[in-house]
């Protein structure tokens, strides 16, 4: 049950710190740069009624998210590092490894693209795709692979929250009284918290050269804003709450067959029941998200 203040407002306000990037290594010195602009809206409305017929919560949710990804060609080659017209290397199914091949996947360690690399060549040598296709009379550059560049800030741009709510609750002894609120805050991506920047910057995008066609997986879970409450509402110390509760860890949206004008691609899709918004313990709101994406190589 939620606790109203009727006298007054209450406010929970909490204020992110500065927070300097770690920037890494340049894996790929010399590689083309790319930005990989995205903007997530979410929303949704849902009401809970309580069993005496008088009380009840309502949360018309709105969020967004709008990021800027800096991008780098991390691979040009015959397997796709997003799932693409049926290719897929993270899904290769292989014989059985031999040792030279044991060897050069040791060699790479924990390096993913170097693993990929590895595995494809094997694959080209000893095995087709699931249409037949020979992997060796793929082009060895069909695939452009881009991910996150974190040689360099990775992301700039904002989540945000502005959600309303209202309701009537009754404080016994007293007869019902209703309740309106609002639940608002933004969080700087670029002064975001390491575990943040580590989900949001691991955006993926494929490129098909030979069919056209883009595949993406963009950032989802476990963002968190910072919020205001006001209007009355006591959520009992609710300071931060996630951009989007019980979501997958990544939206995907493949094969976009896409054309470039003026050097970028775009595109845009809707995802029904992605995930909840809540308040108190009893109403979770189901969320729709739509995701409208350009990509603009900066020097390719």
């Amino acid at each position: 049950m939620l606790r109203v203040s009727i006298a007054g407002l209450t406010v929970f306000l909490i204020v992110s710190p500065s927070v300097a990037e770690t920037l890494r290594p340049d894996l790929y010195p010399g590689a083309p740069r790319g930005i990989l602009d995205v903007q997530l809206t979410f929303s949704g409305t849902g009401q809970w009624n309580s069993p005496n017929g008088v009380e009840y919560t309502k949360l018309v949710a709105s969020r967004t998210a709008n990021m800027q990804l800096a991008m780098v060609l991390a691979d040009e080659g015959r397997g796709a590092l997003v799932a693409i017209q049926g290719h897929d290397m993270n899904n290769l199914e292989l014989p059985a490894a031999r040792a030279d091949l044991q060897v050069a996947l040791a060699a790479c360690g924990n390096e993913k693209l170097c693993l990929f690399r590895e595995a494809m060549e094997y694959a080209a040598a000893e095995e087709a795709d699931a249409d037949g296709t020979d992997f060796a009379e793929l082009p060895e550059d069909r695939f452009y692979n881009w991910v996150s560049d974190r040689s360099q800030p990775c992301v700039y741009g904002s989540l945000s929250v502005q959600d309303t709510g209202s309701g009537v609750y009754i404080p016994v002894p007293d007869p019902a009284v209703s309740f309106t609120y609002d639940r608002n805050g933004e969080q700087n991506l670029h002064a975001a918290a390491d575990y943040m920047l580590e989900r949001i910057c691991d955006a993926r995008l494929t490129y098909d050269t030979e069919e056209g066609y883009v595949s993406l997986r963009l950032p989802a879970y476990d963002l968190r804003v910072p919020t205001v409450l006001s209007g009355g509402v006591d959520y009992t110390g609710e300071a931060t709450l996630p951009l989007l509760e019980g979501g997958p860890e990544h939206f995907f949206s493949l094969d976009n067959l896409v054309n470039w004008r003026g050097g970028s691609a775009s595109g845009q899709f809707t995802i029904d029941d992605v995930g909840d918004a809540s308040v108190g313990p009893y109403l979770q709101v189901p969320l729709s998200v739509n995701v409208a994406w350009t990509f603009t190589p900066n020097d390719y």
